[in-house]
């Protein structure tokens, strides 16, 4: 749960520097940095979806996750009120929390039964610094060379600019903890995430005008097929039939929000 909370703080710092490939990369970066230092707000939603099928003794079960998020955030001073829902193997949850800064320290309220009692959880800057800005570049820039520029679209009315690349290695253990990947997939199976093996197919859409970020969409179905092959072990008589995961990030109302006023019951 603490890192879920120190993502939601900090995914304007994360999602705000986008990758992109070729001999333009470095001034798209530039372009895309510039853009998002001057952002105020910004809405973002995301959606995970995770189904195992599996076959045991003759019989095959399906084990589908889900998981959706909307939050809106505000970036001076930080602040962010979101949702999530879960549903797991058909087992459904959901929560709200409402994050805000004073001084170097930050709180974190949650309910979980609709607003009705709330929990607090002090979060010391320390906990983010896994996702400040200066790590996001690195992370990226050293990703550059895998993604192309393959067009131009429109996502809701904006034409978009579409990056298509995949990630590997170093860099695809390092974007399941920057999206929370790892503790979703932690969580579902109790243990803690492995290694990732194998590559993660990424699309990347930016503004063509203002280079912000607009959409990320990632395909973790080869490492999510790798990663329960290394759960399962030797399991004798269990067999992994197919693996799909995705994840799509999706960005909007830059610099709309003014305010997010504390939900009632938070004091």
């Amino acid at each position: 749960m603490k890192k879920l909370i120190s993502l939601a703080l900090c995914l304007a710092l994360i999602l705000g520097l986008a990758a992109c490939g070729g001999s333009d990369f470095e001034n798209a970066m530039t372009k895309a940095q510039a853009a998002s230092a001057e952002l105020k707000s910004m809405h973002v939603d995301m959606d995970m979806n995770i189904s195992f099928t599996m076959s045991a003794e003759g019989q095959s079960v399906e084990m589908p996750v889900t998981m959706t998020m909307s939050m809106d955030t505000l970036t001076d001073p930080m602040t962010s009120d979101s949702t999530v829902s879960m549903n797991m193997y058909g087992m459904e949850f959901s929560s709200r929390s409402y994050i805000r800064q004073d001084g170097d320290k930050y709180t974190a309220y949650t309910s979980t039964d609709g607003g009705s009692t709330w929990s607090a959880q002090e979060v010391d800057v320390g906990d983010i610094s896994q996702y400040d800005a200066a790590k996001s570049l690195d992370f990226y820039l050293g990703a550059a060379e895998s993604f192309t520029l393959t067009g131009e679209e429109e996502l809701d009315g904006v034409k978009a600019l579409r990056y298509d690349g995949e990630l590997t290695g170093d860099k695809l253990n390092e974007a399941m903890a920057l999206t929370g990947a790892d503790d979703m997939i932690a969580s579902t199976s109790g243990t803690e995430a492995p290694s990732f093996t194998g590559s993660m197919p990424m699309t990347i859409w930016l503004d063509s005008e203002s280079y912000l970020p607009l959409r990320y969409d990632l395909d973790m179905g080869e490492i999510m097929t790798g990663y329960m092959q290394q759960s399962l072990g030797e399991t004798e008589g269990v067999t992994v039939d197919s693996v799909t995961a995705t994840v799509s990030m999706r960005l909007s109302n830059f610099d709309a929000i003014s305010e997010l006023p504390a939900p009632e019951g938070v004091a």
